[in-house]
């Protein structure tokens, strides 16, 4: 009777003790968790990014889910650097829950800056170009991430150095302008022609305006190829 006793008495402070190990409730941690990776699926692994998540009230108890967590966005809107509210819920158990979380994410982007003050209709040079690292929240009007996209185009306004390069300060470089003597190249296969001219607009590179022959008078048009010089194709 005394060992049918002990034996009754070890197996319910067993029990005991192993209900007091397993947590009843939801950890915080692993919300924080699900809410992370369900970020870094959205932006990739190759993206460099800083997620800070709002601590949830301390009091809150969930009950422990039976399955996976799960994340959602509202109308599964993608996420955007800036502030972010993520759902997470449990739909397994007797009694499923959703809560949602909040924080702000930022994202480093690959931007052009500018290494040099540069003056309104300055010509952009590689030397004057850099790429660094920026906040894309803070990021407005569009943004450059390699210096071909830039190089030999125009400002179109006083920039200190250290500005983003913006597709809103940035113009096509005028390489001839009106009234400036400039030489046509007329080529057809077997043999090219190049004789005097006078621009009768401005012209940026590939774009086509119309010249005077010097010795003809005839106006034509011609596509600007570099500065005083535009070419005609037969």
């Amino acid at each position: 009777m005394i060992i049918k006793l002990l034996v009754v008495l070890i197996a319910l402070l067993a029990a005991s003790h192993s209900g007091f190990a397993a947590p009843r409730y939801q950890t915080h941690a692993s919300i924080y968790q699900t809410v992370t990776h369900f970020i870094t699926g959205q932006l990739g692994e190759s993206a460099d990014y800083d997620i800070q998540i709002s601590p949830l009230d301390k009091r809150l108890k969930l009950p422990k889910c039976a399955d996976q967590l799960t994340a959602f966005t509202a109308h599964n809107e993608r996420l955007q650097a800036g502030r972010f509210s993520v759902g997470v819920r449990c739909s397994e158990g007797p009694k499923p829950w959703s809560i949602y979380t909040t924080g702000s994410l930022k994202i480093m982007q690959d931007v052009l800056i500018l290494t040099r003050p540069v003056s309104r209709g300055q010509i952009l040079t590689r030397q004057m170009l850099a790429i660094e690292k920026r906040d894309q929240a803070r990021l407005r009007g569009g943004y450059f991430s390699r210096i071909e996209s830039v190089e030999n185009k125009q400002s179109l306004r006083n920039l200190p150095a250290g500005s983003v390069i913006t597709f809103n300060n940035i113009t096509d470089a005028v390489l001839i302008k009106r009234g400036e003597r400039i030489t046509i190249s007329a080529s057809s296969p077997g043999y090219n022609v190049r004789m005097q001219g006078k621009a009768m607009m401005d012209g940026t590179k590939g774009q086509s305006i119309r010249v005077k022959n010097v010795s003809s008078g005839r106006t034509i048009t011609a596509t600007v190829i570099k500065p005083g010089l535009v070419s005609i194709i037969q």
